[in-house]
């Protein structure tokens, strides 16, 4: 069963979820309108990243987290219709590249492989925008602002851990900075 709709124009077709426990066709509108009326304490994921005790696991994670954000960054440039968001969005994946090869090269001073991919939460990441791309920008940019909440979270427990080299704080700032003006623009944009 599919449904067809318009999106900036463009028709879209949806396949209608079953919910088996009661038999009924439910539509992708109904679940982002589930999504949507939540509050963000209801869909922020809280991160334990940066609160590791060892290092390497620390350096690790934060790695993985930066691939999420990249591979929800890349999600979104595609979703946005208007060209100012992609163009502000493209400029913050940026940051994000830049980190990664910032967290890549404290990996191979600590003698670690470094992942080139995320990990399960890559799957939620991504999956939220998903579901927001049935409320159009808006939505997208809401469940990006999700995301960064985590990862300024994490990068404030990077900072505030004892397991971090001093050397490393600077950076952690930065980052943090770069995520908190992420986060700042998405929570505002329209």
């Amino acid at each position: 069963m599919a449904t067809v709709h318009q999106r900036a124009g463009r028709p879209v077709v949806q396949r209608l979820s079953i919910d088996r426990s009661i038999g009924n066709p439910i539509a992708p509108q109904c679940l982002f309108e589930k999504f949507q009326s939540q509050t963000m304490e209801e869909t922020a994921m809280p991160t334990t990243v940066g609160t590791e005790a060892d290092e390497k696991t620390m350096i690790g994670h934060l790695i993985n987290l930066e691939h999420d954000a990249i591979a929800a960054y890349e999600s979104v440039i595609d979703k946005l219709d208007n060209a100012s968001h992609k163009e502000r969005v493209t400029a913050f994946k940026a940051d994000h590249d830049q980190q990664v090869a910032e967290l890549r090269s404290i990996a191979a001073e600590l003698g670690m492989e470094a992942s080139s991919n995320g990990d399960f939460k890559k799957l939620l990441t991504t999956g939220k925008i998903a579901l927001a791309n049935l409320g159009g920008d808006k939505a997208i940019l809401r469940a990006m602002k999700t995301n960064e909440d985590d990862t300024v979270q994490a990068y404030q427990q990077a900072r505030d851990n004892s397991a971090a080299r001093p050397e490393w704080r600077s950076f952690f700032e930065k980052a943090l900075a770069d995520e908190e003006r992420h986060r700042a623009w998405f929570a505002s944009a329209e």
